[in-house]
């Protein structure tokens, strides 16, 4: 509150009696002849005032509030706390997925010739053939061109026998192959032998073929007669070749998981920054198609999941990067950490027309490698408990003025309101550890109080809860005791420092997900009320002013006494005595010293208040002031004025509240002795 540039009451007075006695210097002396002198007593009523709490001057940010009370006001916005980057760290995955059972190319068809004469038939015109036999060689089937070892599982080795000899032909002993009948003329007979369990080399070969032909009568034999051995078979399933392995679907999948954080709790998740690594290793010596599926990772812009169909050439390798701002994470969180699954699958192998060696045991490899923490973005879903620091200040502006350098006394502030705003745009329950701390530095005086819980007991604050976290402090006794140790001085600064406990621990252990972004923030704000209700006891104010008194020597002369009587009606719950010194040079030397010291006869009563400190009624008190003779001739000799007031109180020194309607009356009269024709 900025002091009232105004004359204190009880110095006003004064100034009155001072004008009434300056008043007489205005009287022209007395005309010739001169009559004889006598004292004469005059009474003269001199003002009837009031001065109410609203005509004092109050320093910024002082305010008169619409009820009539006065505060000291201010707020300010501190700096947004947030997270300094939310991250997290994926850690390194791999798997394999094994080719499994594969196609090796089938064996193309190859004929074999035996002409008739091979069968002791010699080509003419026969009455009649005799039925007869031979025995041929084994036959060898070279088809190292299209592998060099199968391990069969499955495929069928096909035979035709076309027989162009004018009479049958039987195999009694079979070429590993089952006949039921004889080969008519004619005929082309198809058999089949399934292979599972074969191994097939490069070079077949089959056993000693026993032919039969049947008799005849009036056959011709041609040079060219004779049968036709094919082989070929169908596509070979196996389990390990050395061959031609043609292009082929193969349906294999392995599903796996990589873990993401160990202790955050993910169900969905954007991303500021990062990158993750695919790399897909081809162990095989066949060309692979492979793909990856992040099954929980979505892109950004198609919102489909993250698949990557890779071709890697034998024996290759292929790294697909993965900018983590792409893409979303959607998972199903777990009670600790998230864990991601993908799937990584053969599609296609093939050897691309030359032989190759294929195992089923034979694999892709994918490895998820991070590259360092990947900064989210947003994220649903729970993280560990975090500290955030707090350490915000800001300077208030008070104005302590002129009233706090001449005051002193014990003064306790009542009702003090200091409100902490929390707001938290978007987040986890946060516990505070806070204290609050005031300072005034030109004084040194630095206290601080820890921040007390909410209303409901707790210390705990909530995102989007609907309203804003708020910590109120009103008539907190510590923060009035505090704010007391600095009156009538002003902290001219408060800081708020601590700790803000994001997602405590019996949050983090619940079932409860909550959403953060890095853009998530508490907006901390500071509102400070320290209204002008306060108890006062054993204050006294001092002002000390240059002042000179101009007064005639014939009045100074002529006065012999002058009185004030004043009638004060005090209708603000503060009492106070006075004493006004008069200083300056002593006449005739050039000692200084209190030349006038003027005490009235009472001390100010304060008006009656209520159980809330408003004043419900004045007190009237009467007082007079005097000043000798010898203090009226020293008057001329005064330079400086100093009012002590005294006492000053509130009522009982309780706790009182002003309002700007309170007020003061004072009416006042004087009595002075005056010499009529005093000689000089």
């Amino acid at each position: 509150m900025r002091r009232s540039t105004r004359t204190p009451h009880v110095l006003r007075t004064f100034v009155l009696l001072l004008t009434a006695i300056a008043a007489f210097s205005c009287i022209d002396g007395p005309l010739e002849p001169i009559m004889p002198y006598t004292d004469v007593s005059i009474s003269i009523p001199l003002a009837d005032r009031e001065w109410t709490i609203d005509e004092a001057e109050f320093e910024s940010p002082a305010q008169k509030n619409p009820d009539g009370t006065i505060s000291v006001s201010d707020q300010e916005s501190f700096d947004p706390i947030g997270l300094d980057s939310l991250s997290i760290q994926p850690e390194y995955a791999w798997d394999r997925a094994q080719v499994g059972q594969f196609e090796a190319d089938s064996l193309p068809p190859t004929a074999y010739n035996v002409q008739a004469s091979d069968l002791g038939i010699p080509a003419q015109t026969y009455p009649v053939l005799p039925a007869g036999s031979a025995s041929l060689s084994s036959i060898n089937l070279d088809v190292s061109h299209v592998l060099d070892f199968v391990s069969i599982l499955g495929g069928n080795l096909y035979l035709t026998v076309q027989n162009t000899l004018p009479v049958a032909v039987s195999f009694p002993n079979g070429i590993r192959l089952a006949f039921g009948s004889p080969v008519q003329p004619g005929e082309t007979r198809l058999t089949a032998i399934n292979l599972a369990g074969k191994t097939a080399r490069g070079s077949l070969t089959t056993g000693a073929l026993d032919v039969q032909t049947a008799a005849g009568t009036n056959v011709t034999v041609q040079s060219g007669d004779g049968l036709v051995l094919t082989f070929w078979s169908t596509l070979l399933y196996a389990d390990s070749a050395q061959a031609v392995i043609p292009s082929q679907h193969i349906f294999t999948v392995a599903d796996s998981s990589f873990v993401v954080d160990d202790s955050v709790v993910v169900q969905e998740a954007l991303f500021r920054s990062g990158r993750l690594v695919v790399a897909v290793t081809n162990q095989m010596d066949v060309a692979v198609g492979a793909f990856i599926r992040l099954n929980d990772l979505t892109s950004t812009v198609t919102g489909n999941s993250v698949v990557f169909n890779v071709v890697i050439p034998r024996k290759d390798s292929l790294i697909v990067p993965i900018a983590m701002d792409t893409v979303r994470v959607l998972a199903i969180p777990s009670a600790l950490g998230t864990r991601l699954t993908f799937s990584l699958g053969i599609s296609t192998i093939t050897s691309g027309g030359t032989k190759a060696l294929l195992t089923d045991n034979d694999f892709v490899k994918a490895e998820l490698r991070p590259q360092g923490s990947v900064r989210v973005r947003s994220l649903t879903g729970k993280i560990t408990p975090y500290t955030l620091n707090v350490n915000t200040s800001y300077a208030t502006g008070f104005k302590s003025g002129e009233l706090a350098e001449k005051f002193s006394g014990q003064v306790l502030p009542d009702s003090t309101r200091i409100t902490i705003s929390l707001p938290i745009t978007g987040g986890f329950p946060a516990e505070y550890d806070l204290t609050f701390v005031a300072k005034n530095v030109a004084r040194n005086i630095v206290d601080s109080i820890v921040i007390p819980p909410l209303t409901n007991g707790t210390r705990r604050i909530y995102p989007n809860s609907g309203q804003v976290p708020q910590i109120v402090m009103e008539n907190f006794a510590p923060l009035n005791t505090l704010l007391s140790r600095f009156v009538p001085h002003l902290p001219d600064s408060f800081i708020v420092r601590g700790t803000l406990l994001l997602n405590p621990p019996d949050v983090f252990a619940s079932s409860t997900l909550y959403t953060i972004a890095d853009t998530s923030k508490v907006y901390p704000s500071l509102a400070v009320d320290i209204p002008l209700r306060l108890s006062i006891a054993n204050g006294s104010f001092v002002s000390t002013e240059a002042e000179r008194i101009d007064l005639d020597d014939e009045v100074s002369n002529s006065l012999k006494q002058a009185t004030a009587n004043v009638e004060v009606t005090n209708g603000i719950p503060l009492q106070y005595g006075a004493r006004i010194s008069m200083l300056g040079t002593i006449p005739g030397t050039s000692v200084r010293d209190t030349l006038v010291r003027i005490v009235p006869t009472a001390i100010i009563q304060a008006a009656s208040v209520d159980a809330a400190g408003f004043t419900t009624g004045p007190r009237v008190t009467n007082l007079s002031v005097s000043l000798t003779a010898q203090d009226i001739q020293r008057l001329s000799s005064v330079d400086t004025v100093q009012v002590r007031l005294t006492s000053l109180s509130t009522t009982n020194a309780a706790t009182v509240r002003f309002r700007t309607t309170d007020k003061i009356r004072a009416r006042a009269s004087t009595c002075i002795v005056y010499t009529i024709n005093r000689p000089n």
